[in-house]
């Protein structure tokens, strides 16, 4: 996202300010997308980058990630009140890490879609358009997507800079990716979405098991650029739980820590 604003020497040359937007999506649930929106999220504000995370999806399961289900029950807002022209900057919470603030989530979010089919004007911009007025505060910004292709969706990968899509390696997850990618490209020609594809991120990732190796032999075939796969991972339900009793996100095994930490390398060289 890019916003023009009046250079700090007083010229008429207006200068940049930049927040990239990554959107993690995918449209088939269970490929590890939340986890991969929160985990690079904490690693890029460990980092020292302003962050914003957006959760679109929901499930909340992001936004009981970082503020628990006492701080969902008691929200006075979430992603949806975007579409009643509530400012974003209005929604945004604090969460318990440093540099990392939160748009949340809640059920209504649901709701969002067949709201958004009866919106008449750019049903497709209106999350990119609220992400504008931020451009000053954060220095990035990770949206999680619903687990669907439909106008939330759109929204998010029109907002996003790049997108990261999670994918499990059995046969109908890459199949589904296939089709999901399929689907981008048909909408940015269309001029709809601008997101362009990091990489694919394989997820649950164990090389013992054959099929593994072979999905991801397939990935490195197809041409795509293949991230750090992820290895077999802690679910994010279980991630909430061990929040909720004060556990580090970074207590896990360090491959996993390495391979968001290569992720977040490869976002920052963007």
């Amino acid at each position: 996202m890019f916003t023009p604003v009046m250079a700090a020497n007083g010229s008429q040359h207006p200068a940049i300010i930049e927040v990239i937007t990554i959107a993690v999506a995918n449209h088939k649930g269970g490929v590890g997308k939340t986890f991969t929106a929160i985990r690079v999220a904490v690693e890029l504000a460990g980092l020292g980058r302003r962050l914003l995370v957006v959760d679109a999806d929901a499930q909340a399961h992001a936004t009981v990630y970082f503020i628990g289900e006492e701080g969902l029950e008691s929200l006075e807002g979430d992603i949806s009140d975007v579409l009643d022209g509530v400012e974003l900057s209005k929604l945004i919470v604090s969460t318990p890490y440093l540099h990392l603030d939160l748009v949340p989530a809640s059920l209504r979010v649901a709701e969002m879609e067949l709201r958004l089919v009866a919106d008449p004007g750019r049903r497709d911009q209106r999350l990119a358009r609220a992400l504008d007025q931020l451009a000053d505060k954060y220095d990035l910004a990770v949206i999680d997507c619903p687990p669907s292709l439909g106008l939330v969706t759109i929204n998010a990968l029109a907002a996003a800079d790049l997108l990261v899509s999670p994918v499990t390696l059995t046969n109908f997850a890459l199949n589904g990716l296939s089709r999901f990618l399929t689907w981008l490209e048909t909408f940015r020609a269309e001029g709809m979405v601008r997101a362009s594809l990091l990489g694919v991120l394989p997820t649950s990732y164990d090389r013992r098991q054959q099929v593994d190796r072979d999905g991801l032999r397939l990935l490195h075939r197809s041409g795509l650029r293949v991230l750090e796969p992820v290895p077999k991972r802690t679910a994010v339900e279980r991630l909430i739980a061990a929040q909720a009793l004060g556990a580090n996100i970074l207590s896990e095994p360090p491959e996993v820590t390495e391979a968001y930490r290569v992720l977040a390398d490869a976002i920052l060289e963007r």
